[in-house]
């Protein structure tokens, strides 16, 4: 067998992909949905990894309302093998102190 070859089965067998691919495609038979690939969509998504946190950022920004500075955070997940921004908000006071960035620690 050839290394390339047993690599793709090995990686195969260790993510349980063979006996997933199976189960669903049964499973998708007896369904017989109208949207085939809604429904393999739906149950593959089962099998994927949770989100995980990718980046916590903060930096500081000018308020468009009254021109103070303000702090800005950003939370940045990694979904589905992508990067994607999940949640940013616009900290800041209603006094005249200017926000750190060091409080958000």
């Amino acid at each position: 067998m050839s290394c390339d070859k047993e690599k793709a089965v090995s990686y195969i067998k260790d993510n349980e992909l063979d006996s997933i691919l199976q189960t669903t495609l049964n499973n998708l038979f007896l369904a017989q949905p109208a949207n085939v690939y809604g429904y393999l969509g739906d149950e593959i998504v089962k099998f994927a990894k949770k989100p995980t946190i990718s980046s916590i950022s903060g930096y500081t920004v000018n308020s468009c309302h009254d021109g103070r500075e303000r702090g800005r955070v950003e939370l940045a997940c990694n979904i589905n093998n992508h990067t994607e921004l999940v949640e940013g908000c616009v900290v800041g006071h209603g006094q005249d102190d200017p926000i750190s960035l060091d409080e958000l620690k």
